[in-house]
């Protein structure tokens, strides 16, 4: 997806797929107390690679704007009516309308609506289009396979949502 579509965020999320496939299959060393200290350390690096500047909207921005600009007003406006949504089909409108994106701070110039027709992200897009209230069941339906697959020990299952869920940070599948 990422060599596509040249998404960074694509990037980092298909590293932390991979990481995630590696500690499923083979959990019995990740159990091991040096592993898990050895893994903290990675992470920390990873956060501290990420953050390294001082202004972290200004790096998200630099190293995928589109993404930026599309989560950035998608989650602007749930935040307007972030019970009941605005209903089905109406991300597009969201994300192409480009007064309100003016509104909180990207100039027409910059900004790329214009081509797209949900935020890229799918959680953002079933609370602007359901809200609070109707993302329940979409909510409920992704924790109880997660549920499912670590109660029933469902290893390749569990990998499978945990690659789902973090596509589902930066498209809307």
């Amino acid at each position: 997806f990422f060599i596509f579509t040249g998404s960074k965020s694509g990037l980092a999320l298909l590293v932390v797929a991979f990481a995630s496939y590696v500690g499923i299959t083979f959990r019995q060393l990740v159990l091991n107390k040096i592993s898990l200290i050895i893994f903290f350390c990675l992470m920390l690096l990873l956060t501290g690679y990420v953050f390294r500047t001082n202004n972290v909207k200004e790096y998200l921005y630099k190293t995928d704007s589109q993404r930026y600009q599309f989560f950035t007003v998608g989650a602007m406006t749930w935040i307007e009516i972030p019970f009941f949504g605005y209903g089905t089909g109406e991300a597009k409108k969201i994300i192409q309308y480009f007064d309100f994106a003016e509104k909180i701070g990207f100039s027409r110039s910059e900004y790329e609506g214009d081509r797209a027709n949900h935020p890229h992200n799918e959680y953002l897009t079933e609370l602007l289009q359901f809200g609070l209230v109707g993302s329940i069941p979409f909510f409920a339906f992704l924790g109880s396979i997660f549920h499912y697959s670590i109660k029933n020990q469902k290893w390749i299952l569990l990998n499978i949502m945990i690659t789902l869920s973090l596509l589902m940070l930066i498209e809307s599948p």
